[in-house]
């Protein structure tokens, strides 16, 4: 384990180099902070929303741009940059599981934009919107805990199977991006799934997508039934379980193909 520390240190180090990536980073959140406040008050002043209020919308758009802080798809990049270049083949020989590795490198970026592109959105959440703290106790604190460390293991597999798909394709890159545009979509982070209509939203609430952003959201803001809150714990192990296989079986015969291949 100690050198999975290390390599999460090492990761840290490099990130905190990029000074103009950090500020980027956090304007960007900024200025989707102040979107999504001015886009959903505008809504809820033309219309009555029935599903909650707006303190409760502001609250859960907030904890969505932190949730996305804390989602690093830089998995696909780094496995595809490494296959290409070669360099996979060097990674294969040192003294530490090569995927291992990589989930450290994720948690790195994960917890460094966190704390830089995160934290101070929240600050700035909590001083200009001044009813935004939700009821929060000691067990609903541990059950987001484990729900949010779930699905950052469930992103990261995701895109590394992206990565992995390099090995057969010349780029896989464009499986991010649709990937990103589909999370976006339909897990819920903008636009909770409660406004889509009924059928789409029986079908989607149990695709892996809602299960990065709404179901922790609704788990804040107290919108969520015990009922829905198992099912969704079962259906987060159940699709983390199911990309795991893939990616191993993925994982296997890819390495068996680039041994055979002479690397």
């Amino acid at each position: 384990m100690l050198v999975y520390y290390e390599v999460i240190k090492i990761n840290i180090k490099n990130l905190l180099v990029y000074r103009l990536d950090t500020a980027i980073g956090i304007l960007g959140n900024i200025f989707s902070l102040f979107v999504q406040i001015y886009l959903w008050t505008a809504l809820f002043h033309q219309n009555e929303i029935a599903e909650l209020s707006l303190n409760e919308m502001i609250t859960y758009q907030v904890f969505g741009i932190l949730l996305g802080t804390l989602y690093n798809g830089g998995a696909a990049w780094i496995v595809g940059q490494q296959v290409r270049d070669g360099s996979i083949a060097m990674e294969l020989i040192k003294p530490y599981n090569y995927s291992l590795s990589n989930l450290a490198a994720s948690l790195a970026s994960s917890l460094t934009d966190f704390v830089l592109k995160g934290l101070p959105v929240l600050v700035l959440a909590i001083l200009t919107q001044k009813p935004f703290l939700p009821d929060l106790h000691f067990w609903k604190v541990l059950l987001l805990m484990a729900v949010i460390l779930c699905n950052i293991v469930l992103f990261w597999l995701m895109h590394f199977m992206i990565g992995l798909l390099h090995f057969s394709l010349i780029n896989a890159g464009w499986f991010s991006r649709i990937l990103a545009d589909v999370i976006r979509i339909l897990g819920g982070g903008i636009i909770p799934l409660w406004f889509f209509p009924g059928t789409l939203r029986s079908i989607f609430q149990y695709l892996p997508f809602q299960l990065l952003y709404q179901f922790p959201q609704s788990i804040l803001i107290n919108k969520i039934t015990n009922y829905e809150i198992a099912r969704n714990g079962i259906l987060l192990l159940g699709w983390t379980g199911l990309i795991m296989v893939i990616v191993i079986y993925m994982w296997r015969m890819n390495i068996k193909k680039l041994v055979v291949q002479g690397g």
